[in-house]
């Protein structure tokens, strides 16, 4: 069975990757300083990580940014818990095509907003939140570097062998100020 998620997987990104490369958008990158907009994608299936995406995404607003969550919820049906967070939209499995890559029509308006930065805040590869990265609107889209990520993100931070979120975080945030 893990063979066939495999292929199904394999599939999406071969689809994700030629979908990404078509793509003729130009980006204008602003300071941090002079952004407003602010967009994370974020697995939020681990209450840990909501919580530390929370923390910051308040420490974003204190600074005077909008911003808009998209978390992955790696559930069949969204839990109770989830549904009732102001600037805060959800997909889950449900919302998943056969190869693994999300349906536009869950994550299309997440998608095309045009952020001035789009912060990547997972710390492992997962197809359907890369996606929606490599596809966005975003003027300068962020990450965990890896070097197949290069498709997928415009600043990439390198955390070394630290696969702590809550490290991630500190490195993007040091970074994008520097902007």
């Amino acid at each position: 069975m893990k063979f066939i998620e495999d292929i199904k997987k394999r599939l999406g990104r071969i689809a994700i990757d030629s979908d990404i490369r078509s793509q003729h958008f130009l980006r204008k990158t602003k300071s941090f300083a002079d952004s407003t907009y602010i967009g994370i994608v974020y697995n939020a299936s681990n209450d840990d990580d909501i919580k530390l995406v929370q923390e910051y995404t308040l420490q974003l607003r204190a600074q005077g940014k909008k911003v808009f969550q998209l978390g992955f919820v790696n559930e069949k049906e969204l839990p109770f818990k989830y549904k009732f967070l102001a600037n805060t939209e959800y997909f889950w499995l449900k919302h998943l095509k056969w190869n693994y890559v999300p349906a536009m029509e869950s994550v299309g308006r997440f998608v095309h907003e045009e952020f001035d930065f789009l912060l990547n805040l997972y710390t492992d590869r997962v197809l359907w939140l890369e996606a929606i990265s490599g596809l966005s609107h975003a003027q300068l889209r962020v990450g965990k570097y890896h070097p197949h990520n290069k498709l997928y993100y415009d600043l990439l931070i390198d955390t070394g062998n630290d696969n702590n979120l809550s490290f991630l975080i500190k490195q993007v945030d040091r970074y994008i100020k520097s902007v």
